[in-house]
Protein backbone atom coordinates (compact mmCIF):
# COMPACT_ATOMS: atom_id res chain seq x y z
CA UNK A 1 0.00 0.00 0.00
CA UNK A 2 1.33 3.39 -0.95
CA UNK A 3 0.91 6.65 1.01
CA UNK A 4 -2.61 8.00 0.73
CA UNK A 5 -4.17 4.52 0.63
CA UNK A 6 -3.47 3.97 -3.09
CA UNK A 7 -3.12 0.29 -3.96
CA UNK A 8 -0.65 -0.80 -6.62
CA UNK A 9 -0.01 -4.17 -8.25
CA UNK A 10 3.26 -5.89 -7.44
CA UNK A 11 4.57 -4.93 -10.87
CA UNK A 12 3.76 -1.23 -10.62
CA UNK A 13 6.63 1.24 -10.78
CA UNK A 14 6.36 4.93 -10.02
CA UNK A 15 9.20 7.26 -10.92
CA UNK A 16 9.26 10.94 -10.07
CA UNK A 17 11.95 13.42 -11.00
CA UNK A 18 12.24 17.16 -10.66
CA UNK A 19 14.70 19.98 -11.11
CA UNK A 20 15.01 22.31 -8.11
CA UNK A 21 15.69 26.02 -8.37
CA UNK A 22 19.12 27.19 -7.25
CA UNK A 23 20.24 30.26 -5.31
CA UNK A 24 21.09 33.22 -7.51
CA UNK A 25 18.46 32.46 -10.16
CA UNK A 26 15.99 35.03 -8.85
CA UNK A 27 13.57 32.28 -7.78
CA UNK A 28 12.99 30.86 -4.33
CA UNK A 29 15.69 28.20 -3.77
CA UNK A 30 14.42 24.64 -3.43
CA UNK A 31 11.18 25.10 -5.39
CA UNK A 32 10.55 22.17 -7.74
CA UNK A 33 10.57 22.98 -11.44
CA UNK A 34 10.09 20.64 -14.42
CA UNK A 35 8.45 17.90 -12.37
CA UNK A 36 7.71 14.63 -14.18
CA UNK A 37 5.96 11.56 -12.79
CA UNK A 38 5.84 8.26 -14.64
CA UNK A 39 3.75 5.21 -13.80
CA UNK A 40 4.23 1.77 -15.31
CA UNK A 41 1.96 -1.16 -14.46
CA UNK A 42 3.69 -4.48 -15.01
CA UNK A 43 0.40 -6.40 -14.80
CA UNK A 44 -1.29 -4.16 -17.37
CA UNK A 45 1.79 -4.31 -19.61
CA UNK A 46 1.71 -8.13 -19.59
CA UNK A 47 -1.97 -8.27 -20.53
CA UNK A 48 -1.67 -5.62 -23.25
CA UNK A 49 1.44 -7.31 -24.70
CA UNK A 50 -0.38 -10.65 -24.90
CA UNK A 51 -3.42 -9.01 -26.52
CA UNK A 52 -1.24 -7.17 -29.06
CA UNK A 53 0.60 -10.36 -29.94
CA UNK A 54 -2.69 -12.23 -30.42
CA UNK A 55 -3.98 -9.44 -32.66
CA UNK A 56 -0.82 -9.52 -34.81
CA UNK A 57 -1.01 -13.32 -35.13
CA UNK A 58 -4.69 -13.12 -36.06
CA UNK A 59 -3.98 -10.48 -38.74
CA UNK A 60 -1.18 -12.63 -40.22
CA UNK A 61 -3.48 -15.67 -40.26
CA UNK A 62 -6.24 -13.67 -41.98
CA UNK A 63 -3.73 -12.39 -44.56
CA UNK A 64 -2.67 -15.96 -45.37
CA UNK A 65 -6.33 -16.96 -45.81
CA UNK A 66 -6.96 -14.01 -48.17
CA UNK A 67 -3.85 -14.81 -50.22
CA UNK A 68 -4.90 -18.46 -50.47
CA UNK A 69 -8.42 -17.48 -51.59
CA UNK A 70 -6.97 -15.18 -54.27
CA UNK A 71 -4.61 -17.93 -55.46
CA UNK A 72 -7.51 -20.40 -55.73
CA UNK A 73 -9.57 -17.93 -57.81
CA UNK A 74 -6.78 -17.38 -60.33
CA UNK A 75 -6.59 -20.59 -62.35
CA UNK A 76 -4.30 -20.91 -65.34
CA UNK A 77 -6.02 -21.05 -68.72
CA UNK A 78 -4.91 -24.00 -70.79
Amino acid sequence: MMPGGVRCDRGTFIHASWQPTYPGTGLTPGVAMNMRIGLVSGALHGRSFAASLAMIENAARNQQIREQQIAEKVKPVL
